[in-house]
């Protein structure tokens, strides 16, 4: 799934496991938009997050 470049993710609220296989987990990121409701949040997985500018680690520590 591609996001609109309008979005703007405001904070991580949750990571779950999406795919697991014997060397990695794929993680997925229940990610709060600006400026959009709580429903509107959505499950992102982090290969798509990093491609679209944002940064996992930095909203990681600003949900803490």
């Amino acid at each position: 799934m591609t996001m609109a470049k309008s979005l703007e993710a405001k904070q991580i609220l949750d990571t779950r496991v999406a795919k697991k296989t014997r060397r990695k987990e794929y993680l997925e990121y229940l990610v709060k938009w600006k400026d959009h409701l709580m429903e509107d949040s959505t499950w992102m997985d982090e290969e798509t997050l990093q491609k679209e500018g944002h940064f996992i680690e930095y909203l990681m520590r600003r949900s803490s």
